[in-house]
Order: C-alpha cells, then structure tokens, then sequence
C-alpha cells in the first residue's frame, strides 16, 4: 500500500468581478517522494485531476475565471504562512507556479526550506497540551521535569519536530549531551532545513569534544541562515577547540560577542597565546563581569597572567 502524506496548501484568486477561491491539497508519497497537487474550486468543490510537482517543485494549474491575480501560499499547521506567491492570471491560460529549490522531501518557502514531513503533521489536542505544560515548565528553568514531560510527547508522537528540538534543549541544559544529541538528530530527520537545530547539535557536540562532527553541523547552519548568530558561535568554538585555526576562530567570536558573552573566554584565550596580552586581560575581565557561566577560575588565571605580563 502506499504512504501518502497530506499538506494543506491555499490558492485564492482575488478577481475584479468576484473573489475565486482554489483550494489544493498537496500528497506526497514517502517512498518514492513524487509530488502532486489535487485542486478544487469554490465554484464546484470538486476537485479536478491531480497536477503532478516536478522534481524542481514546479507544478501547472489552469485557473477559471477572468483576468485575476492569484496568491498561492503554504502554511503550516499553525496557519502561519511559509511560502507566499502572488501571480497574473487570464482566462485558460495555464500558469506555472514553483516551490523554490525543492530538494528531499522539503519545499523552500524560508531560508533552508520547508520540510513537508513537518508540515504534515498535526497535534492532537490532548498532545498539544502536554506540549505546551513541558514549554511552561522550561520557561521556569525546571529543565529535568520538562525533559521528562518532552519525553513522554516523542514517546507518543515521534513526528513532532519542536517537541525533539526542545528535549534537546532541556537535555543539553542539565549536562546530558549524549541524549541532546540524540533529540537534536531526530529533529533534523524531520526537518533538516533549521539552522537552529544543526547549531545547537553543533555546540553539545563540542561539549563531547566531537570536534569533526561538531564543525559539520555548525557549517551546515551557516549556510542555512548565513545571519545566524548561533551558528557562527557553534563554528567559533569549534574552531578556538584547535590551536592551529584559531585564526579563524577570531572574527567569528568577536562577531558573536554582542549576543554570547561567553565567547570573551576563548577569545581571551586565544588573545593570550598570541601574545596580546592588553586584548586577553580586557577580554578575561569582560568575562568575569558579563558572563553567567560557572567557569571563571580559567578567566581569573587568564586575567591575573595577562596582568603580570603587562606589568613585567
């Protein structure tokens, strides 16, 4: 039997003379990853033969009606817009609509992608509220009890991507990297098109001194939201791990320093070893004052030796 997988996706056609809805359902079969859009109109509602999505994500549609101006947009099960096209429209012409850069199962509407295995999943409302009691205990910093809780959702639903994204989250928060990892590697199987989830296996990786590892994914978030500034943090401290590229690592951690202002430990370190022993001292120092982390004997010998050095 085939597997189909269904994804909501919207046409409405505003026209002159009176407003035209389309209506289409897109299914996708998981195994071979064909494509199709089943169309119905507002006039009939019913639906019109399948129109068949292209490996590029194109697809044809024939709109009924006059000269029109057509919006086709996707949504998620939020009803949040993903993807949004707005196209002319005459009568019997066919009109050519495309989902950028469709790669594996996914449909490009933001930055990466659209996931439609994501997309296609729905909560239950019962499921919903677990989710949403595990978010609030989160928020409340109880980060064990809303791992349990985010775990007791992927135990019932291992489909739901913010459910995976957010175990990990709360994993990583108490120290346990290796079932982080694990949550953030599922998340990525459902949607491997958010630069978020790639940065934060990248940087619980590095926890685990998995530095190869940790550099693929911190790249891979990159180039999916160059804007990133988890991201560039990932590549920062994976780069600042290996002596012989903390070149590298440099701009990138000062880049990072208006929004992680833990990234003055390595930075400071790497200032140290170079033998600019001001930048060190200042960066120790803006550590130990800015930063929440528990880590601040390293800072403290790093500013006491920088300040010996300057004073010799």
């Amino acid at each position: 039997m085939r597997l189909f997988m269904p994804l909501m996706v919207f046409a409405a056609v505003l026209c002159a003379e009176r407003p035209y809805m389309v209506e289409g359902r897109v299914v996708a079969n998981r195994a071979t990853n064909d494509l199709a859009l089943s169309v119905s109109s507002s006039s009939s509602r019913r639906p019109t033969d399948s129109v068949p999505i292209g490996p590029d994500g194109s697809f044809r549609i024939q709109v009924p009606g006059s000269e029109s101006v057509m919006e086709f947009r996707v949504l998620n099960h939020h009803g949040e817009v993903l993807h949004a096209t707005h196209m002319s429209t005459t009568r019997g012409v066919p009109v050519e609509l495309r989902l950028p850069n469709r790669s594996a199962g996914s449909a490009v509407g933001k930055p990466g992608g659209i996931s439609l295995r994501r997309l296609a999943f729905t909560p239950t409302r019962h499921l919903r509220r677990d989710f949403d009691a595990a978010i609030r205990q989160q928020a409340a910093g109880k980060y064990a009890e809303a791992a349990e809780a985010f775990e007791l959702v992927t135990n019932t639903e291992p489909e739901w991507f913010e459910a995976w994204m957010n175990l990990g989250v709360c994993k990583a928060s108490i120290g346990q990297f290796e079932p982080a990892i694990a949550a953030f590697s599922s998340a990525i199987e459902i949607d491997p098109n958010v630069a978020d989830v790639h940065s934060a296996l990248g940087l619980a990786l590095i926890r685990l001194k998995r530095y190869a590892e940790a550099e693929r994914y911190a790249r891979q978030a990159r180039k999916l939201d160059p804007g990133s500034h988890r991201a560039a943090y990932a590549l920062a401290l994976r780069l600042a791990a290996e002596p012989a590229r903390s070149t590298e690592a440099l701009p990138l951690l000062e880049e990072v320093l208006p929004h992680y202002p833990d990234a003055n430990l390595p930075l400071a370190a790497i200032r140290f070893d170079r033998g600019e022993f001001e930048l060190s001292r200042d960066a120790a120092s803006r550590f130990l004052h800015m930063s929440h982390s528990s880590n601040t004997q390293f800072a403290e010998k790093l500013l006491l030796e920088s300040q010996l050095r300057l004073a010799r």
